[in-house]
């Protein structure tokens, strides 16, 4: 799967706002739990890590992948596209594209086949949006020559 062909510079900016906004929300929550010294914070924001994760992959997929295109997990918008659908799915596990593109050990999660995505982490998922926005500036470089 790959970036959206018809994703405008406007949106990307959009997009790139977004992901700051909600890394920066999150570290900001993450913060303020650490400096708790009930600890009653930190367990609660611990839970809702995953959750906050699971969100920004969903958003980020929605704003950027090409949702009519095949899957597969060759880019990191298609490493995006598969951690989105194991998000949806009731198993909560991901599945490889079926081309065998997709290769954990140059991957940005680095998630194996049937691995559970119900734990991800915002630092893991903010690299991966990192690297699909750079696949959308790539993109956009491209078709402005």
């Amino acid at each position: 799967m790959a970036v959206r062909q018809d994703l405008s510079a406007q949106e990307a900016a959009v997009v790139r706002a977004f992901v700051n906004r909600t890394t920066a929300a999150w570290m900001g929550l993450a913060a303020a739990a650490r400096a708790d010294s009930t600890g009653t914070a930190a367990q609660s924001t611990g839970e809702m890590e995953p959750r906050c994760a699971e969100a920004l992959v969903l958003s980020l997929d929605r704003f950027v992948t090409d949702q009519a295109g095949p899957v597969d997990g060759a880019t990191a918008a298609g490493e995006l596209a598969l951690v989105a659908a194991a998000v949806m799915s009731p198993a909560g596990r991901f599945v490889a594209d079926a081309d065998g593109r997709y290769v954990a050990d140059s991957a940005v999660l680095g998630l194996l086949p049937g691995e559970s995505v119900r734990s991800l982490r915002m630092d893991l998922v903010g690299r991966l949006a990192t690297r699909v926005l750079a696949e959308v500036e790539e993109l956009q470089a491209a078709t402005a020559r």
